[in-house]
């Protein structure tokens, strides 16, 4: 096992603080179980064992704190964090006990963050400790010095704009789904919920009592009933793999981009494209595309200058030959690229008659942005690559 880990008694292993976090973070945990089952990484998740997930790397750890909130609340600010109850507390804590191991932490959060906040610094590591106005502030809330402070913010990778508590479990689906075309709908649905119980049940792992210096603790390392407990809260592919069984393939592309992401997690547009074998250059393009269509459509829709019904017919226009498109070329080993292709194609023949209003300036390259947007919303797709 990478680093030493089980030896660190955590600070404060007091589980769940409502029931709708608790779920949350489970779902959150679960494509990470799933890569592990598979045979990818990690090789170990644990569960609420000094941050809310551990995840074991073979050379070193990411501990995850996960936050949810009401979205109601708005954007998350650098104050959220800091807060009382506030994960840059509890990373402090985390980071405190870790010393000097190779583990990175991760505070991921559910819904957007304010970017005119200085929430925003957080995003980058290599920003971190340069950054004077967030060290300053995070010394003068925390009360720490200046290594202190250096040693937490450069640790700290902020997450943002995970999926809502309403979203994510279909999110979570569509992984396993990619992973098991193969497997009729109620058999994926059933290994999901295993997977789930597992962590649950690891999560539900008992905090350790209040003399575990003095009862567990010999030399740095943990024992009896405190290794016990530590074991019970880790998840290993032994433990997951008779789940996954039927599925039987390693970790597939839009699996692992999810594991490696450390920023922000995809979008339903880039996993729609992951699935269907899409190039890092055909994505890129797609998102910028979205991008320049939707800050169109703003435009278009401030002015109130076309009708709703306009704009509603030109999205039907575009769905009719975005679904023609991935009917006939949904499979393959690139299919994406096909539906791309073809669909270049067809908006640049066809813009006038698609866009007759002059909605996207009868502009192909802004129709396959808007395709894109609606592909970001769960409208169409871009196939599913043959495995």
């Amino acid at each position: 096992m990478s680093g030493d880990v089980p030896s660190i008694i955590p600070p404060d292993d007091s589980g769940r603080d409502t029931f709708e976090r608790y779920c949350y973070q489970a779902h959150i945990a679960f494509p990470y179980c799933l890569s592990c089952a598979l045979g990818g990484n990690p090789i170990s998740v644990v569960l609420e064992h000094l941050e809310d997930v551990a995840l074991e790397f073979p050379d070193g750890w990411r501990f995850l704190q996960i936050k949810t909130r009401d979205l109601e609340r708005g954007p998350w600010k650098l104050g959220d964090l800091l807060g009382k109850g506030g994960a840059l507390r509890s990373a402090l804590r985390t980071c405190t006990a870790l010393g000097s191991l190779p583990a990175s932490l991760e505070i991921h959060v559910e819904g957007v963050i304010d970017r005119k906040d200085p929430i925003q610094c957080l995003l980058n590591p290599e920003d971190h400790v340069v950054n004077p106005a967030l060290a300053e502030k995070v010394k003068e809330t925390l009360h720490i010095d200046e290594e202190d402070c250096k040693a937490l913010i450069g640790r700290v990778r902020l997450v943002h704009s995970h999926p809502t508590r309403d979203t994510i479990h279909a999110q979570n689906l569509r992984l396993l789904s990619g992973q098991a075309r193969h497997l009729p709908a109620a058999t994926l649905e059933d290994i999901y919920d295993r997977i789930l119980a597992l962590i649950f049940a690891a999560m539900q792992a008992r905090a350790l009592p209040a003399n575990w210096k003095s009862t567990f603790l010999s030399k740095g390392t943990l024992h009896g009933a405190a290794r016990t407990r530590f074991s019970e809260k880790r998840l290993t592919r032994e433990s997951l793999a008779p789940i996954v069984g039927p599925i039987n393939i390693p970790p597939q592309p839009l699996l692992r981009r999810f594991i490696e992401v450390r920023e922000q997690p995809l979008t339903q547009l880039e996993q729609k494209l992951i699935l269907g074998a899409a190039s890092p250059e055909i994505i890129g393009h797609a998102k910028r595309l979205r991008a320049a269509a939707s800050e169109r459509e703003y435009e278009v829709l401030s002015s109130q200058m076309f009708e709703d019904e306009i704009i509603d017919d030109l999205q039907e226009r575009l769905l009719i030959r975005a679904h023609g498109l991935l009917n006939q070329y949904g499979t393959g080993k690139t299919p994406a690229a096909a539906i791309w292709n073809q669909l270049i194609a067809v908006l640049s023949q066809q813009r006038d008659v698609i866009d007759r209003s002059g909605v996207f300036a009868r502009d192909s390259d802004l129709l396959l942005g808007k395709v894109c947007d609606l592909s970001d919303h769960c409208l169409t797709g871009w196939g599913v690559a043959d495995a």
